[in-house]
């Protein structure tokens, strides 16, 4: 890409609203539903929702991980809990040192309807290794399970 292609292309993004820049970017930079307000994940990131409830996937594989995840999301919205954090791991522990269960977890949420958000959580709540999820009141979106 040529510097005047850049320039270029860096003009054009800057004419474009607020709005149509959330709903080119919010599926790359987190799990945003582009039609909700743009501080929710920046609310999520700082920290100011209270985590209700929480799982952690250690040790699990992926088929028995997806299920526990779903289980667990029903059952917290069926609760009213708004805000829950899912440790899925920084994979140490698994072959290759990667987290198998990182982007499997993230795809996971962004298919599930009772999802509004997530982001990563800060360091002292898991931080890579783990997400904070702001669920969908019951009246706005029953559970439906996400496709493996």
């Amino acid at each position: 890409m040529t510097k005047a292609y850049q320039q270029i292309a860096l003009m054009e993004w800057k004419t474009l609203s607020e709005v149509w820049k959330r709903r080119i970017l919010a599926p790359f930079i987190s799990g945003l539903d582009m039609f909700w307000p743009p501080d929710i994940c920046k609310k999520l990131r700082r920290g100011d929702w209270t985590v209700q409830n929480h799982i952690d996937l250690h040790g699990l594989r992926v088929d028995p991980a997806r299920e526990a995840v779903m289980q667990f999301l029903k059952a917290s919205q069926k609760s009213g809990a708004r805000c829950v954090r899912i440790v899925h791991g920084k994979g140490y522990g698994s072959e290759g040192g990667h987290s198998v269960l990182k982007e499997k977890v993230r795809r996971w949420l962004k298919q599930c309807d009772c999802v509004m958000a997530f982001a990563e959580a800060q360091e002292i709540d898991g931080g890579s290794g783990a997400l904070i999820v702001l669920l969908k009141g019951l009246a706005h979106a029953p559970y439906s399970a996400p496709r493996p």
